[in-house]
């Protein structure tokens, strides 16, 4: 029996062993986790970050939805008044009061065009039609004309 005894006792000498040595390791391992607080600053400054955001993106919203609200209140105030300024334009009664309160004469579109070489002055109906390159293209068409015509009589 003392040869199990001893085999036993061994084999206990050994756990012991063992043991202390782990003992040993992990008290003398115990250093400060800088990498997990690190990220676990990380973490919590992000996640800070996104409610932040979160609540400022609420805050426009809110104002966003406000003016929109404004905005149609001021559209449908606007309608208001140009119905009541239509009510209060009337065409009628403005041409009654130019013409019997100011003695104005309503006017026909006519144009104003010299129609003879000697270059007299006549009024001419103006048709409405622009065929012949708009408005602008008979005034400069004239001048050219009228400056052809001056320019040879010098030249005589």
């Amino acid at each position: 029996m003392s040869a199990v005894r001893k085999i036993t006792d061994k084999i206990k000498e050994v756990k012991n062993i063992g043991f202390e040595k782990i003992k040993k390791r992990k008290t003398s391992d115990k250093r400060f986790p800088f990498g997990f607080v690190l990220a676990l600053s990380v973490i919590t400054v992000l996640l800070l970050i996104t409610v932040s955001n979160s609540v400022k993106l609420n805050e426009y919203t809110i104002e966003v939805s406000r003016i929109k609200q404004e905005i149609k209140t001021l559209k449908t105030e606007q309608k208001a008044q140009e119905l009541l300024l239509d009510k209060k334009i009337n065409l009628v009664e403005i041409d009654e009061y130019a013409s019997y309160s100011l003695g104005m004469i309503k006017g026909d579109y006519e144009e104003k065009t010299p129609n003879n070489d000697r270059g007299e002055d006549s009024i001419e109906a103006f048709d409405g039609n622009y065929s012949e390159g708009g408005l602008l293209a008979k005034i400069l068409r004239a001048i050219s004309e009228k400056f052809t015509e001056s320019w040879n009589n010098l030249l005589r």
